[in-house]
């Protein structure tokens, strides 16, 4: 499966607007753009990334009509440190197709790093233009 960092971002914006981490998870249903399976996986790998803290389980039940008997299910629960920073640098919209854009039209794989990297050269360039 590949990595979605439109699906990545997505799932940190919702985590954010958790209104607190005691009662409320993101699952694949708040993101009904994206599939079961690819909402499960990048929940997992941004959990391992340290990018989120989330919960999984081995389900044994039908959930909404659909037979998830025996496949793992994901939840974000809060965002990490890390996984704020990462929110911060890409959060506006117009700022992540240009970080996008930037990395494609230089033949530069989208990585945690390289979005990350151009993220702060985006903020140096615009930092730099109020001097």
């Amino acid at each position: 499966m590949k990595r979605n960092f439109d699906l990545i971002r997505d799932i940190l914006l919702k985590i954010e607007e958790l209104p607190n981490i005691e009662d409320y998870l993101i699952t694949e249903e708040d993101l009904p753009d994206y599939s079961f399976n690819d909402v499960t996986y990048h929940i997992m790998i941004m959990m391992n990334s340290g990018l989120i803290h989330g919960v999984c389980e081995q389900v044994n039940r039908t959930d909404g009509g659909n037979n998830l008997r025996g496949r793992k299910k994901c939840y974000g629960v809060y965002l990490t440190w890390d996984g704020c920073e990462l929110l911060d640098q890409i959060r506006d919209r117009a700022t992540w197709r240009k970080i996008k854009q930037a990395l494609l039209d230089s033949a530069i794989p989208i990585t945690l790093g390289a979005v990350q990297s151009m993220a702060v050269s985006f903020v140096t360039s615009k930092i730099g233009k109020l001097s």
